[in-house]
């Protein structure tokens, strides 16, 4: 009889004294989630009119965008592994909080990162870069439509003589098995100081237009381009040239670049980089 209450009592004395000493399920202690960042300021500078007028990039005199090679950051592009373009001082997310959607914006990655696993990172290095999804699939889930803010150093407007301004920057497709994507950039006219308030996030993919999302009047379409679906992992050069006029263009010019994808349907859906964004005049 003693030895049967031993057999039954002593394993579970074990079991006890295993849980106290290790604790339950004896699992690691869970990573917690990285906090929140902390976007920088905006302040415009009295004189200049520049909110950032401490950032430069010595590859490209007189770029209106700012930080438009994402070396200036809040924090190292690699503690949080997506959703983090606000970490590059002068990109902003494009649209608060649509619950039960998540806040989708584009990812930052620092010199060299694989982009979450999904491929190596882009050829040949150049320092810090972002990325996102673009789908021209109207069928496509929303968490898809991604995109990126960029506010300029300065409005662009249209003047009493035409001038031609100039957008170069690079991009590079990351997962080898996607078809061609469209990309577009806009204008924006944006009051971020007393900011009206940012769109939700759109809760089906293809809805409002992109010329739609800050109102028409405020946004004015500048220029699509195309990565084609051989376009694997390796930097290619691209541009749009566009010409301000009062006719087309928001009352006061624009402030903000929007790059996204294209409201044209289309069949191609990919993961892409993004950097070197160099914006002048011609």
């Amino acid at each position: 009889m003693k030895n049967k209450f031993l057999k039954i009592i002593l394993p579970m004395l074990l079991v006890v004294v295993a849980i106290f000493i290790i604790g339950p399920g004896c699992s690691p202690t869970p990573t917690p989630p990285p906090p929140p960042i902390v976007e920088k300021a905006i302040v415009v500078d009295a004189a200049t009119g520049d909110p950032f007028p401490d950032i430069t990039d010595k590859d490209c005199v007189g770029n209106y965008i700012t930080n438009g090679y994402f070396n200036t950051t809040v924090q190292s592009p690699n503690i949080q592994v997506d959703e983090d373009i606000i970490a590059a001082t002068g990109w902003r997310r494009v649209w608060k909080k649509n619950p039960p959607f998540n806040v989708i914006g584009a990812d930052l990655f620092s010199s060299g990162t694989s982009p979450m696993g999904i491929s190596p990172a882009p050829a040949p290095t150049s320092g810090n870069y972002a990325s996102m999804w673009v789908t021209n699939k109207s069928t496509d889930p929303n968490q898809y439509r991604e995109a990126m803010f960029n506010r300029l150093h300065h409005y662009i407007k249209p003047e009493p003589v035409p001038v031609t301004y100039v957008l170069e920057f690079k991009t590079a497709k990351l997962n080898n098995t996607a078809q061609q994507v469209e990309i577009s950039i806009y204008g924006v006219n944006y009051d971020d100081i007393a900011p009206v308030t940012l769109p939700l996030q759109p809760s089906v993919i293809a809805t409002p237009t992109n010329i739609n999302l800050f109102g028409a009047a405020n946004t004015v379409f500048l220029g699509t381009i195309i990565i084609p679906a051989g376009a694997n992992n390796t930097w290619v050069n691209q541009n749009i040239a566009f010409t301000p006029n009062s006719k087309e263009y928001p009352v006061g010019g624009f402030n903000y670049i929007l790059i996204t994808r294209s409201d044209n349907e289309g069949k191609g859906m990919a993961y892409c980089a993004f950097d070197d964004f160099c914006l002048h005049k011609k």
